[in-house]
């Protein structure tokens, strides 16, 4: 596996990756544990909402898409996050659903205060089988610098 540094990304980079699956017994498992609202682990109180069925959790939603943004960076120098700028949920996600993400590149800065490190925003879309966007992240993250760069 290669190192990605900060150095290897730029402003207009796209990446596209994921392919998760939504059963609903992830849902509700999420659910019961994380976000026990009666849309999510409650089919007949589901029904009855104003989704008019099982969704999954806006933290359950965003939980795949960290999971599939590390499997596809390996090996990424990542040295922690100030945060994520937006979280959007855009659409529910159903049970079914197969989600992939587009991630873009918007911004790279060097860190004056860290020399060895870079600031990097990307702008992430999760999107559902259709192709529709269900959720979008404006995420900042630091990354190491590649040793020769400073």
């Amino acid at each position: 596996m290669i190192p990605r540094y900060f150095e290897d990304f730029q402003p207009g980079d796209s990446f596209d990756y994921g392919d998760e699956l939504v059963t609903r017994e992830d849902i509700v498992d999420f659910a019961r544990v994380f976000d026990p609202e009666p849309f999510h682990i409650d089919e007949a109180a589901a029904n009855d909402s104003m989704f008019g069925g099982l969704v999954a959790s806006g933290l359950h939603v965003a939980a795949l898409w960290r999971r599939m943004n590390v499997a596809a960076f390996p090996g990424i120098a990542m040295a922690g996050s100030p945060g994520w700028d937006e979280v959007r949920w855009l659409a529910p996600v159903r049970p079914g659903d197969r989600l992939t993400v587009t991630s873009r590149c918007v911004e790279t800065r060097p860190l004056n205060s860290r020399p060895g490190l870079g600031l990097v925003r990307f702008f992430h879309r999760i999107d559902g089988r259709d192709g529709a966007a269900r959720m979008t992240i404006a995420a900042v993250v630091f990354l190491r610098r590649r040793p020769a760069a400073f």
